[in-house]
């Protein structure tokens, strides 16, 4: 399983080559709205390869997965052409699942009293490949500023090709799975008993909706507010600054919440964190644009840190109430809601830049304090059981 953890860094170090850049190409070429596209693809392809997941197998899932976005990145490198925009964020939105397809697999096989701290793990490792991802693709932006989006995006494919090949070769199939598939017809809950447990963990789904948009507002628009104030290259430090700070808050965060957990229940964790990153990301928007540099990564740093405790609990959560027969499915129907939210975030951050530039930072911050209220009034007291 140890493969794994190198697929996560592989595939985030070829994200963080494009995504941080995204936004502003599409700003740039009038085009927001093309953002949005990978979100509500996203939407609906998460529950489709979770169920493919349960019945086919992590590892045959993810090769395609990766393949599938090479293609949809080197599609992005061709050009500006609004169709093969929207073509190769449909394609991604449709096929990239590999954190949550590699996140499922550690699920699966960890025990209950070794998950947080493995998921934890993973998230450290696989935020380690956005460290150096930004400065390059920054380096790169500035070194060819016509082409430099380009090229990275060609990059960007090459890297899904290798990571594609590194799971073919080094990670195992579940012997399992082969019995899954003979009995999958019959024993897989359907669609009415997922849609029906899905309605039973609506508060869950809602808080993960409300807390992803605060969480993708915040990050999103700190590469546009910094590109616009110091230039590619220090944005892309920024970035990678961020990154650092997540690796090292993920395992931090990976051996505090399981003894956390001892003493205090999964809701009470999870409030903690919601009333934390309100106050942090508050915190972050009263800082920019001073000149109190080194307050303000530290409070960036504490944000990371009350980000990644949110990613494990928000798994935990999630596995604890999730019936163990369709686990794939219900992860990847709750998660999708990220994608709702990362289609809203592009819409939502251009419109609150129209106010000014602390816009997105402060609605944010409202978004966290209302997860809180959440959390607290409708989140039930939740005990992990075992797989």
């Amino acid at each position: 399983m140890k493969a794994i953890y190198f697929v996560a860094f592989f595939d985030l170090f070829a994200v963080s080559l494009i995504v941080p850049s995204l936004s502003g190409h599409f700003l740039e070429n009038n085009v927001v709205w093309v953002g949005s596209i990978y979100g509500i693809a996203q939407l609906f392809s998460q529950p489709f390869f979770g169920r493919l997941a349960d019945s086919y197998g992590t590892r045959n899932v993810t090769i395609c997965s990766l393949l599938i976005s090479s293609f949809s990145y080197y599609l992005l490198s061709q050009g500006t052409g609004l169709a093969i925009l929207i073509l190769a964020r449909i394609i991604a939105g449709g096929s990239k699942q590999t954190q949550e397809l590699s996140r499922l697999v550690i699920v699966n096989e960890e025990t209950e009293e070794n998950r947080a701290r493995v998921v934890g793990l993973f998230n450290s490792i696989g935020s380690a490949g956005f460290i150096l991802g930004p400065m390059i693709s920054g380096f790169i932006r500035e070194s060819f500023p016509t082409d430099g989006f380009y090229i990275c995006a060609k990059l960007t494919s090459l890297i899904f090709v290798m990571n594609a090949a590194l799971v073919f070769f080094f990670v195992e199939q579940n012997n399992s799975i082969s019995q899954k598939k003979e009995k999958s017809k019959k024993e897989q809950p359907g669609i009415k008993s997922t849609v029906s447990q899905l309605l039973k963990m609506w508060d869950l789904c809602l808080l993960r909706l409300m807390l992803t948009m605060a969480i993708l507002m915040a990050r999103f628009v700190m590469p546009i507010l910094s590109e616009r104030a110091f230039g590619p290259v220090r944005a892309g430090m920024l970035t990678s600054y961020t990154s650092l700070a997540g690796t090292v808050s993920a395992a931090l965060a990976s051996n505090i919440i399981p003894n956390l957990s001892k003493t205090y229940d999964l809701k009470q964790l999870e409030l903690f964190t919601c009333a934390g990153l309100a106050a942090s990301v508050l915190a972050l928007a009263l800082l920019w644009g001073n000149s109190f540099w080194l307050l303000f990564l530290a409070v960036l740093f504490i944000n990371c840190f009350f980000t990644q405790c949110s990613r494990i609990l928000l798994t935990q959560l999630t596995v604890a109430r999730a019936p163990v027969e369709n686990r794939g499915t219900i992860m990847g129907s709750v998660t999708s809601l990220t994608a709702v939210s990362r289609s809203l975030c592009d819409f939502a951050n251009a419109f609150l830049l129209s106010f000014g530039d602390l816009g997105p930072l402060l609605a944010s911050a409202l978004l966290c304090s209302f997860s809180s209220l959440l959390v607290a009034k409708a989140i039930p007291k939740t005990k992990l059981k075992a797989s």
